[in-house]
């Protein structure tokens, strides 16, 4: 059963936004575009566990993506976490379609386009997940559960590399198509009940009350303005072109593109990147409407009301 159901993260949302709201020549264009689109496959990579996660026995199984709890010291998320009576799993996703090796050395290379470079070992990561959540556990006086931990990559052109005698990086680190494979395994191992009816929903209820969504200031993190961003309301097909507004309808002159709703992703796009609430006067300057009356009506057919609006629930 999917208690935290996967969603594109607010951050996710946000480095979109700023990658295309940002002007093709400014310097920092390719470092926002590469990194909304690292977060855009992670979430990709994440969702197509949502097909063999399917299988799993809805009353046996509890599911949450993307948990966001915060330590005695930092935060940290786990990607997927999967609840059960016997034991608990914590699924680090990768989705890349490099080769991956692991070597003698403890080193995790990636080869790419001929390339070699040097990454932080999947590993490490899910090592530090497990004992971040286990301390967490413990934090919240919840009861001991064992606990187990696995890498998926997800893109079935991954090739992994196992340079070492390591049993534990082949046993940890595995394709998708061996994750139920794995689950099963992890049934037989832990048959034993760890955790009542009543233990697993108060873990699960301080579960879903301890996430915290990772919201931050984009703009500041990149020292940027907001005078920097592209202003209007952009097309939805190509992004290369403002659109102008007729009879009702938004159009773009590049591309031939109609739309209804494009004023819409533009009030989104300021939530995200400058802040949730807009009057009259910003959006008109934002979508760069001169007439207070058509803002009016594009407010109105929002249902926004005709003083100060919040924004940031227009597009999921």
């Amino acid at each position: 059963m999917i208690i935290k159901p996967l969603q594109a993260s607010h951050y996710l949302l946000q480095m979109e936004a700023l990658a295309r709201r940002l002007p093709t020549p400014h310097t920092l264009k390719d470092t926002i575009t590469s990194k909304a689109k690292r977060l855009r496959a992670g979430y990709i990579g994440e969702a197509s566990l949502e097909y063999p996660l399917q299988f799993l026995p809805q009353q046996t199984f509890l599911i949450f993506y993307n948990v966001r709890l915060k330590n005695e010291y930092d935060y940290f998320q786990i990607d997927i976490l999967i609840v059960s009576a016997n034991f608990i799993l914590i699924v680090e996703v990768k989705n890349i379609k490099d080769h991956v090796i692991f070597d003698e050395m403890g080193q995790a290379i990636r080869i790419s386009d001929h390339k070699k470079e040097a990454f932080t070992h999947p590993m490490y990561q899910i090592n530090l997940q497990h004992t971040r959540f286990l301390r967490w556990l413990r934090q919240h006086n919840l009861p001991p559960v064992p606990l187990e931990k696995l890498v998926v990559y997800t893109n079935p052109k991954t090739i992994l590399k196992n340079l070492t005698n390591d049993e534990k990086i082949s046993d940890l680190i595995i394709h998708k198509e061996k994750f139920l494979e794995k689950l099963n395994l992890f049934q037989e191992k832990y048959t034993k009940y760890c955790l009542s009816e009543d233990e697993i929903v108060q873990l699960s209820f301080r579960l879903t009350s301890s996430h915290i969504t990772k919201r931050i200031n984009v703009l500041e993190k990149y020292a940027l303005k907001e005078q920097e961003l592209i202003r209007g309301v952009l097309c939805l097909k190509c992004y290369a072109a403002k659109m102008y507004f007729h009879y009702g309808t938004w159009r773009c002159n590049s591309c031939y593109d109609q739309s209804k709703i494009a004023h819409r992703y533009a009030f989104s796009y300021y939530a995200l990147l400058i802040e949730p609430y807009i009057n009259n006067r910003q959006a008109r300057e934002f979508l760069e409407i001169s007439s207070p009356y058509m803002m009016k009506r594009l407010f109105k057919k929002e249902n926004f009301s005709q003083s100060e609006v919040q924004v940031a629930g227009s597009i999921n």
